[in-house]
């Protein structure tokens, strides 16, 4: 036989390991690289144009896991798509008007982008953020430093010396609303102040708010109300055809041309798909959302299929950003005790 024929075989094999051996080792190489920013609110810390320092206060991004997000910058809100390229972060806006944005992105939750002439340092929410030029100086210690002296152990609060926060007075038969309000704690005073638990229908859901904004309104009116005017309404449906109707209620004021200047949304709220809807009118602002739950998320005395939230207020900032994005949020349910199918 020829001697060529009987090594063909053998250098096929040995190709085969190799290339078995390359793929094994690519599938094992791992990326380093994070897939990117958080999604969630991104407020603005300190905006900069050039040598002017701007008021940020009405400057924000909100990023969502599908690449796309809002930027609201100089009262005007853009929708867009977000990318990243190892640390750097870039924004393309949907109108292609000028404000794409281009910057760097950390784990830390912190975006510093530079859109047009501005420049503005964008904070996730919920992240304890100091900026560089707040922060304390370290001091520069030289010579000789003396050992500090021994402190003495700190004396223990007795626990009947917390305290602790007395619930209020259940709410009238027939409210959704709960009037027990809970928090984890007082915060210390240079953290951010905590959210408040707002309970609806004996715990059948929850959602947050920020006691320094909203309050809870009085029994038989809004659930939650602002200062500003703002209302926010929380509601259950406790039916399969509730909550078809009101589903198909949003849907036709999606495509009825009266509303000239409705948006119309799909978002999350917690696990559930919700969709929004928001318009102006005569005296402000509405949003509209209803929270799918798919099936009857409830109790055996109080069955629960769907969550409606209503805001009202007189600008599309108080009503959006500040009363619906909060609610949509901070969506939970309760420890029912059926979750059926």
């Amino acid at each position: 036989m020829n001697p060529l024929a009987r090594r063909l075989p053998v250098w096929a094999l040995v190709l085969a390991l190799a290339l078995v051996l390359c793929a094994c080792e690519t599938a094992q190489e791992p990326s380093g690289a994070a897939e990117g920013p958080a999604p969630g609110l991104y407020t603005c810390r300190r905006l900069i144009q050039e040598d002017l320092t701007l008021d940020p206060a009405r400057t924000w991004l909100r990023l969502y896991d599908d690449g796309k997000g809002d930027l609201y910058l100089d009262e005007q809100e853009d929708p867009g798509t977000w990318s990243v390229e190892g640390p750097a972060f870039r924004w393309d806006s949907n109108w292609g008007d000028g404000r794409e944005a281009e910057g760097t992105w950390t784990e830390e939750g912190v975006l510093t982008l530079t859109i047009g002439k501005k420049t503005g340092v964008f904070v996730l929410t919920g992240v304890d953020y100091v900026p560089e030029e707040e922060r304390p100086v370290q001091p520069v210690v030289t010579g000789r430093v003396d050992a500090p002296e021994e402190e003495e152990d700190p004396q223990e609060v007795p626990a009947s010396d917390q305290g602790t926060a007395a619930p209020s007075a259940p709410s009238p038969a027939g409210s959704g609303r709960s009037e027990e309000k809970t928090a984890d704690g007082p915060a210390p005073a240079d953290e951010p102040h905590p959210l408040m638990t707002y309970p609806c229908y004996d715990g059948l859901f929850y959602v947050e708010y920020d006691p320094q904004v909203f309050t809870p309104g009085p029994t038989g009116g809004a659930d939650l109300v602002k200062a500003d005017g703002t209302q926010i309404w929380l509601a259950r449906l406790t039916t399969r055809a509730l909550r078809d109707t009101w589903l198909a209620g949003l849907e036709a004021k999606a495509a009825d041309p009266e509303y000239t200047d409705l948006e119309s949304r799909a978002r999350q709220a917690g696990e559930y798909p919700a969709h929004v809807v928001f318009y102006p009118e005569a005296n402000g602002w509405t949003a509209e959302a209803i929270v799918d739950l798919g099936a009857d998320r409830g109790r055996e005395d109080s069955p629960l299929y769907a969550v409606t939230i209503t805001v009202r207020g007189p600008t599309r900032q108080a009503v959006w950003v500040e009363g619906m994005q909060p609610m949509l949020d901070t969506f939970r349910l309760g420890n029912n005790q059926s979750d059926k199918t």
